[in-house]
């Protein structure tokens, strides 16, 4: 065995143990002494890449490639670089090339196929982009990461898209565990993205700090001093309209908060809680249909945001719409199961169902329980025509609270129109529980919502309904499963 032979041999034992420089070192003192051994490159070459030395890698396996152009397995190498830094027009050169010199290896038309489609997804995170939708964004450059875990643009593009999906803890561990010291040199767009996730996070202590540092190191600290004016602001205008809001003034807090939603929108998880806050200003006011459009925007804005499900429950519970409610509470207890008021929160809930089980169809009309058939016929003429949610759709909010109130007013009909059910209902026995219908020895029979309006709008010029249930079975009685309507 040569001298150099037995250099490499040396490198190869420490390069199995994982001691890559020592492995490095043996291996130039072997090219010293045969520089023409493309072995000695390659070999030096993968030392490079375990060590996250790609450009250096790159170098030594081109060297290798030069000695010997028709070595697959180091043109195979050399591909699985450029791959992992994202340089895919590289890659697809290098893999034609090896279809070329073994034409019956099915493998090479495989990674071309992989290489062209890792360069589909990286187009489409563009279309995506300009549609705002960030969780596809998120989900094609996690796909990206896991072969090109050095591309330093798609990093930059998945901490931008964490951000807008105010995953902003994530962004901060991905920047410290995956970000190299070389490309926050060269990208200070690195650290300027970390301080911002610490503007976001409402750590502004934390933020102002790194702020400072940054100003030092950047030749143009202008967008530093921006953010930094920005946090000291926005802390005063916070502290102010909490103030106010612990004061009972609900309509001051109103307009600050209001002058916060308008202070940073890009800032989406302070502008989700200031929602939030200004929806329970205007709960205390008993503006509930306000309140329900600002906890919807709050988790809009962050689906994350555990404090607007909780908040958007309550609003909720006061529309006595207990299923949404339920849902909400349990959402929130799902993103942090050991959430205490998600628990008690659904705790009451129950207990509060169990109390309000039964509907007082008399109240839902608003009339006493002396009233005659023809007051029932009135009354629920007139409240089917103020909770019609044709009347009512200035907004989603709005929409579907009446669409609950309209369920609600069409049952009460359904009971105190029908002598056997209202007789039922007087006794104490709601007809349609199921559990109480079957207790009280009488199979109810629901009638069809279109019927009842049939009965008091047909002829000319009133109003005509329509309703509809789509389903398997084509239209239904009722409104089990939700319905489809027309208000002329």
């Amino acid at each position: 065995m040569t001298e150099w032979e037995t250099l490499k041999e040396k490198g190869n034992i420490f390069f199995k143990s994982k001691n890559y420089e020592r492995a490095i070192d043996l291996y130039n003192e072997a090219i010293k002494l045969s520089p023409e051994q493309e072995v000695l490159y390659s070999n030096k070459g993968t030392c490079l890449k375990c060590l996250g030395r790609y450009k250096e890698a790159i170098k030594d396996y081109k060297k290798s490639l030069e000695l010997n152009p028709k070595n697959v397995k180091n043109i195979k190498r050399l591909e699985s670089v450029y791959r992992l830094l994202g340089n895919y027009g590289e890659s697809l050169i290098l893999l034609e090339k090896c279809a070329n010199l073994e034409p019956r290896e099915s493998s090479h038309k495989n990674d071309i196929d992989k290489v062209k489609h890792l360069v589909e997804d990286y187009e489409l995170i563009k279309e995506y982009k300009i549609k705002e939708d960030w969780n596809k964004v998120e989900e094609i450059c996690l796909r990206l990461l896991k072969e090109s875990s050095e591309y330093t643009e798609l990093k930059l593009e998945y901490i931008n898209c964490l951000i807008e999906n105010v995953k902003l803890l994530d962004a901060i561990s991905f920047i410290q565990n995956k970000v190299t010291t070389d490309e926050k040199i060269k990208y200070e767009e690195f650290d300027y993205y970390a301080t911002l996730c610490l503007y976001y996070e409402g750590q502004y202590d934390k933020a102002k700090k790194q702020l400072s540092i940054l100003q030092n190191k950047s030749s143009d600290s202008s967008k530093y001093n921006d953010l930094k004016k920005k946090i000291t602001e926005i802390q005063k205008i916070k502290e102010k309209a909490t103030k106010i809001f612990k004061e009972g003034k609900y309509s001051e807090a109103i307009e600050e908060y209001t002058k916060l939603l308008e202070f940073d929108p890009k800032n989406k998880k302070f502008t989700s809680i200031i929602y939030a806050n200004r929806a329970l200003c205007y709960k205390k006011q008993n503006k509930i249909t306000e309140a329900l459009k600002d906890t919807n925007l709050s988790i809009k804005l962050n689906p994350q945001y555990i404090g607007g499900y909780l908040k958007r429950g309550k609003v909720y519970e006061e529309l006595k719409m207990y299923d949404d409610a339920r849902n909400d509470y349990s959402t929130a207890k799902k993103l942090d199961p050991s959430n205490q008021d998600a628990i008690n929160y659904l705790n009451n809930l129950k207990m509060i169902e169990r109390e309000v089980k039964k509907r007082d169809y008399y109240k839902i009309l608003g009339i006493d329980r002396n009233a005659d058939e023809k007051e029932i016929k009135k009354a629920y003429r007139k409240m089917a025509l103020k909770y019609h949610p044709d009347r009512n759709s200035e907004s989603e909010e709005s929409k579907k609270m009446a669409e609950k109130k309209f369920i609600d007013v069409n049952d009460a009909y359904n009971v105190l129109s029908d002598p056997k059910k209202k007789r039922m209902f007087d006794q104490g026995i709601d007809p349609l529980n199921p559990e109480e219908a079957q207790n009280g020895g009488i199979n109810v029979n629901f009638n069809d919502a279109s019927d009842v309006f049939r009965m008091f709008f047909s002829g000319g010029g009133g109003p005509q309904f329509q309703f509809f249930q789509s389903g398997r079975g084509g239209r239904s009685q009722g409104f089990p499963g939700g319905f489809e309507f027309t208000f002329h």
